[in-house]
Parts: structure tokens; sequence; C-alpha cells
């Protein structure tokens, strides 16, 4: 249900919210026409699904309206408004007696036998008047009960019960009335009668002089349950000082049998006075009754400024504990009064968190090497140191052969071998280079620096040819060429070698 605050319902102005119940949702308001606060009780729209619900609202609405006692809360008005169904009644600034108990209870104080017999005596007069004119009540307790500022008791809400007792909303299985106060027949699903609330009005008196409800347990269900078969546990066990003679009233009030109660409230009421010695003309409302709860916090909303910006919709969403559609922005359910500041509770079973993995390190991307133009230079310049220094090795050998056959000396080796001999070191040479050419360097490792050609040439593998070494005789002007040994064989020579006693290979040194 949206919240009413500010909004007209007939001829009332809603100021304030003051509570919630089962049946209907409660407000301060103000008639301006008659200069009074009243309270506005609007009844929850799913009791109003019944075709004929309007017409017994209406029928009790005029029953209840009639009711003229002191200790009833007086109703000024019943009707409908867009199919919202209130009712406008007496303004009493006090709290309930239910506030009043736990307020006493906290600080460990009961009420006094007289206290306890003034409440009891009011509370029978009312519900006999109410009886007397067919108005059964069937929703008994300390909740419906409020205590003036002058020390009196009103009760709350006639006619409300008997208006939803013939909907769907009990038709379902429910049940009207609240367990610890609850009748034994209205537990098995009956609806009662006068005596179900002499029943109420027992359990309201144990309350009073214990302190605690005969009966409690974790369920609803289980409450009623007890009240149907439980024996009753004895008030004095609780309070010692509780005389026998309200004891004794106590458990008629409270018999199982609705034949073995009080069968109205004017017996009840003569039990009482009987137990503390009060004749019939006596009363007790000359004394008022003192409360230590304080009255009920109202929480007026202050108006609201309209601006440019503002506009007449408001938007709402659904309260997450009771569903009602309550305005954006409040802090407290309208429907519930539950914090909407507060986050959700986390379910007990819920699994925990899994904080995302972390994301597994990058490889370093491959960069492909590259030469550089440091390494191209080095293998030219090696390409051409080697170049050079097989032409001037040519040119030893064309220089030794020239000056050869210019000595016209018997040689120890024909001019043709010795040609076949340097032709054939200048091809293995050339065949060296050109490999070496055409084999790319490999790259240096990073970070290290690339090493200058060296001017030496590399060393030649022993299996090749190695041209003769020229020397120079400066005395004859001659060249002696010295063969270095190699592993090709020597072709034969014009002289044959003379014949050696041993198997050593013949020399080459001229005589």
């Amino acid at each position: 249900m949206p919240s009413l605050i500010g909004q007209n319902i007939g001829k009332y102005r809603v100021v304030a919210r003051l509570g919630r119940g089962g049946m209907a949702e409660v407000y301060k308001a103000y008639q301006s026409s008659l200069d009074r606060y009243v309270a506005i009780k609007v009844l929850h729209g799913h009791l109003a699904d019944e075709e004929d619900f309007i017409a017994r609202f209406k029928r009790e609405a005029k029953a209840v309206a009639n009711l003229r006692h002191p200790n009833i809360v007086q109703i000024f008005d019943f009707d409908v408004q867009d199919e919202m169904y209130y009712m406008a009644m007496e303004y009493v600034n006090g709290p309930t007696l239910k506030a009043e108990l736990e307020a006493r209870s906290r600080k460990n104080q009961l009420f006094s036998l007289e206290e306890s017999a003034r409440i009891m005596i009011a509370l029978c007069s009312a519900i006999d008047y109410a009886h007397s004119r067919g108005m059964v009540h069937r929703d008994l307790k300390p909740a419906n009960f409020i205590l003036t500022e002058e020390g009196q008791i009103l009760v709350l809400d006639f006619g409300i019960a008997k208006m939803v007792d013939a909907t769907k909303f009990t038709a379902t299985g429910a049940v009207v009335g609240t367990p610890a106060y609850m009748s034994p027949e209205q537990g098995q699903g009956e609806r009662g009668d006068e005596r179900s609330d002499i029943y109420s009005l027992g359990v309201v008196l144990y309350h009073l002089a214990t302190g605690k409800v005969p009966y409690d347990a974790d369920t609803p269900f289980a409450v009623i349950m007890k009240h149907i078969t439980s024996e009753l546990p004895l008030p004095s066990l609780i309070n010692p000082a509780l005389p026998e003679a309200v004891e004794r009233i106590i458990l008629k009030a409270l018999s199982k049998n609705p034949d073995d109660r009080f069968q109205s409230g004017a017996e009840f009421a003569d039990a009482i006075r009987a137990a503390i010695g009060l004749s019939a003309n006596d009363t007790l409302n000359k004394t008022p009754l003192l409360t230590i709860a304080p009255p009920p916090k109202i929480k007026t909303p202050p108006p609201k400024t309209a601006t440019p910006s503002s506009s007449d919709s408001t938007t709402t969403v659904p309260c997450p504990h009771c569903g009602a559609p309550t305005p954006a922005g409040s802090k407290f359910c309208v429907s519930c009064g539950t914090n909407l500041t507060l986050p959700p509770a986390a379910p007990k079973n819920a699994p925990r968190p899994v904080p995302p993995a972390p994301p597994p390190p990058s490889k370093p991307a491959y960069v492909p090497a590259t030469k550089s133009p440091a390494q191209k230079s080095s293998k030219l310049l090696w390409g051409l140191a080697s170049a050079l220094a097989i032409l001037l090795l040519c040119g030893a050998v064309i220089v030794a052969l020239f000056f050869f056959n210019k000595t016209k000396r018997p040689p120890t080796r024909s001019a043709a071998d010795l040609t076949l001999q340097a032709e054939a070191t200048l091809q293995a040479l050339v065949t060296q280079t050109a490999a070496a050419l055409s084999t790319p360097a490999a790259a240096p490792e990073q970070n290290t620096p690339t090493p200058l050609p060296s001017s030496t040439p590399p060393s030649i593998n022993t299996n090749t040819p190695v041209p003769p070494t020229v020397t120079s005789k400066s005395k004859l002007g001659e060249a002696i060429i010295v063969k270095t040994p190699t592993n090709t064989p020597a072709p034969p020579t014009d002289t044959p070698a003379p014949p050696t006693k041993t198997s050593a290979p013949p020399t080459n040194t001229p005589s």
C-alpha cells in the first residue's frame, strides 16, 4: 500500500503514520471542519476481494458506530474511496497495554492487584456492553487496548474481526485472532462466540498477574496446539503472592470447555470484585491508572516544497520485506516499517565470492635477429682480405716460375709438374674462398659486441696443397724452391733417383 501521508481521505487530511496491523494501516489525520485529530484505519485491499464484502462492511460499520461506552473507542465514520475502505475513529494519545506490559517487564515490575482489577473490570464492562448488542470482538489482546492520558483504558477494533471473518481470508484456512490470546475453539477453526472473548480476557488477566502469557512456543501453530491440548500452568507458581481467589478466577476463565467459563463479561467482573472485596456499587475509576510507558512517538514528515523540476507522480519501489510499493528514497517502508537503508542479510550458506585468477604472465614477443651493418661490413672485409691473399700467392708462384726458367739449371722436377701443382693449389684456394663468401655468418647473441674483422686469413686445411715457398739468394741471384711435404704424391721425374738402403723418401736439396 503506498504512503497516504499528505493526501486527503474523504474529509480528513493524513499527517502521520501510527502503525500497521494484520488487517489495516493506521494513520493520524486532521479534520478541519471540527478542528480535531482522528485516527484513520485503512483496511488492506485483499480483504475486499469478495463481492459481498461491501454490503457486510456497511452493515457492520453501522453497528460499531452505534456503540457508546466510556471504555470503547468512539467510531466517527466508515466509508470507501477509490476501492480503499477506511474508518475514522477517536484519536487517543497514549501507549497500548502491550507497551505498558513490556515497559514493566524490563523493570521487573508487575501490575498491583488493584491495578489489574481496575483494568479487568473496565474491559469486562466494555465487552459485556458490546455482547448485549450482538457484537463479538474475536481478537481481544493488549495491543487492542489503549491507555489514555487520564489513566483510563479503551478497547479498539470492534467489528473488524467480524468483517474479516466472512471473507476469503479465513476461507483459505487462516484464522482470525492472535495465537497467544486465542481460545481453543478458535484454534480449531470455529468462529467462536461471546465466551471466546471471555477466554481472551482470561489470558490478559494471567499476563497482568504473572508478567507472562500461559503458553509460548517457537511457532504460532505450536502455541495454538498448547491452548487446545496442554494443561494450564498455575499462575501461582510464577507469582507466589497471587491470592488463591484470583487464581481460581483465572483457571475458570481459561477452561478448555466454553461451558465451564464465565458466561458473560458481567459475571467475570463480579467475580473479580468479590476476590478483592469490592461491592457491586464500588468503582475504581476514581483513581487514574499510572503508566510508565511513554506515549507512542509519531514522526510527521515535513511538508514537501514544490520545485520546478518536481512532478505530481511519485516513483515507487517494492519493499524487499513485504513487497508493498514505497516511495523511492524512503528510509522506512510505509507498510511494514522495515529500515530500507540497511543491506539485506546474506544467506548463511551463500558461497563466498571467489576472486578472479590473475592473468598468466605474458611471454616476451619474439623478435627475429637482424644483421647489423657492422656484421655485413665485417663479412665483406674478410672476403676482400682472402682475395688479396690469393692474388699475392698467385703472383709469387708466377715470379717463381719466371726465375726458374731463366736460370737454365736442371730442375729437380719438371716445369710441367710445378705448373700442375701451382694450378691445383690456386684452384683449391679459389674454391675455399668462394665457399667462405657464400656461407652466411652466424648472428652474434644480443648484447655481445661484434668482433672486428681480422687481417689474418683463416687457416688452410692441411690436406690442401700448399704452393712452394720462394726464397732468393743474393749471391747468385737464383731462386731456390723448397717443397713443403704434402699428401699429394709427386709425379715421376726425368732423372731416376739412385737406390738407397733405407725406405726414406728422396730429398730435393740441390748439390
